[in-house]
């Protein structure tokens, strides 16, 4: 019965970490739970857990790593709302597909010019 209620606590864990990385990446969110271990390059659930305990969540939804590589960058979009910075071409480039094809919008990816890391523009 122990070992039952370790297998199912071990579960619940690994659940909530695919919950918070969706929760955090909301460009994930339709990825299924092996494409997201593909895109983090990790191998297993409990390796995505181990990385989902080093995030924190702020109000507005976005990991520490994201705002703080962010309040790095000083590009904005025509509304002067801040761009998204991605840490590399790979990541933006999955973004820039999966809002596309969620949009119907042509997006590219494009360096930032203030530090290095990616954006999305529109055409």
């Amino acid at each position: 019965m122990k070992k039952l209620k370790s297998l199912k606590e071990k579960y619940q864990l690994e659940e909530q970490a695919f919950a918070k990385i969706r929760k955090i990446y909301v460009e994930l969110r339709h990825f299924s739970d092996d494409e997201i271990l593909r895109y983090f390059d990790l191998s297993s659930k409990q390796a995505l857990h181990i990385f989902s305990k080093q995030l924190k969540i702020y109000a507005h939804g976005k990991s520490e790593v994201s705002v703080m590589r962010n309040s790095l960058c000083i590009c904005t979009d025509t509304n002067g709302v801040e761009k998204e910075l991605y840490e590399t071409k790979s990541e933006a480039q999955t973004v820039c597909t999966l809002r596309s094809k969620e949009s119907g919008e042509k997006l590219s990816v494009y360096a930032c010019p203030s530090i290095k890391g990616w954006h999305l523009t529109r055409g």
